[in-house]
């Protein structure tokens, strides 16, 4: 819901939410996923791709784990981590012209 993203991390507001949540597959993913664990469900972009944010790896793996099969394709992902670490340094030193060959 919306007030549980802006208790997570401000106010997500996405133009397509009224139209794309019209549609009953996705309002049943976007409730499958809360009712896996997940703490707020987001439309990214035009969707209809729903995310949600978790503290760890470990706890993405066991909401993916609790969601229906027919619920859609689902996909775990890693942020890059602090703007220190090394991967999140090679991408930003491509970004600005600066990869050491």
């Amino acid at each position: 819901t919306m007030r549980q993203r802006e208790a997570v991390n401000g106010p997500i507001v996405n133009a397509f939410e009224r139209q794309l949540y019209a549609q009953p597959v996705v309002r049943y993913a976007h409730s499958s996923l809360l009712h896996a664990g997940a703490p707020f469900v987001a439309l990214s972009g035009a969707g209809p791709s729903l995310f949600t944010l978790l503290r760890t790896y470990s706890d993405a793996s066991r909401v993916a784990e609790r969601l229906p099969h027919d619920v859609g394709v689902v996909t775990l992902a890693r942020t890059l981590g602090e703007s220190g670490s090394l991967p999140a340094r090679q991408i930003a030193q491509a970004l600005r012209g600066r990869m050491k060959r």
